[in-house]
């Protein structure tokens, strides 16, 4: 799914969003985590490669989809999708922001946590940049990007199919304009073969020199 910015002067742009239960943005429960500093530096190193190009078929699910299968690490198909169908989990919880359309708050871990090789999922994400005669939103309806670097709050990621192209390119994020949705940051696991949800599909599919990828899995 694509993201964009609206930049509007001197007024406010109303943007509609739904919301999910909040109870619902807790981490993924793992009985030993299998963490790598070296899968995260080979998930950015595979990202930073493509920069330019498309990966798979072009959707931001591909990218990250396609790093981590690199990187041997597990992907979104060995985790049950939460809140809901398309809210994909990459691994193990870092950071989840969230603010529902009341304006409540809720804050799970610090940006200080996140490293470079982590996986963002938005959801109904709508960020808000203000500056001395203009405001402007962005929104990342249902989004996948995967950082680049942290600064502070502010997450430089690299991502695809966003704001209308398809090829890999690099894009900045502040947390603290995020004024509703969610936005969550997972930590690639290292694959080890296991499926504790039962949710693996298929064994790693090795392809011919001369054949491409089959498409990615339905979503962004």
């Amino acid at each position: 799914m694509t993201n964009h910015w609206l930049a509007t002067l001197g007024m406010v742009v109303g943007v509609a969003v739904t919301w999910d239960p909040l109870g619902s943005l807790s981490p993924v429960q793992e009985a030993e985590t299998t963490a790598r500093p070296d899968l995260n530096a080979r998930v950015l190193a595979f990202c930073r490669e493509a920069l330019g190009t498309s990966v798979g078929d072009g959707e931001c699910y591909a990218l990250a989809d396609h790093a981590l299968r690199a990187a041997g690490a597990k992907r979104a198909i060995h985790y049950p999708q939460e809140p809901n169908r398309g809210d994909y989990v990459w691994g193990e919880r870092v950071v989840a922001w969230s603010i529902a359309p009341n304006g409540k708050r809720t804050r799970q871990g610090h940006p200080r946590d996140v490293r470079p090789g982590d996986i963002v999922q938005f959801r109904d994400a709508v960020f808000e940049r203000r500056g001395a005669r203009s405001i402007s939103f962005r929104s990342a309806d249902h989004h996948t990007a995967v950082v680049e670097r942290i600064t502070g709050e502010t997450l430089t990621v690299l991502h695809q199919n966003s704001n209308g192209r398809r090829d890999v390119t690099r894009e900045t994020y502040r947390l603290s304009d995020l004024k509703r949705g969610w936005v969550r940051v997972d930590r690639p696991q290292a694959d080890d073969g296991s499926d504790p949800f039962g949710l693996r599909r298929s064994p790693p599919l090795v392809l011919p020199p001369e054949q491409s990828d089959p498409a990615s899995p339905p979503g962004p």
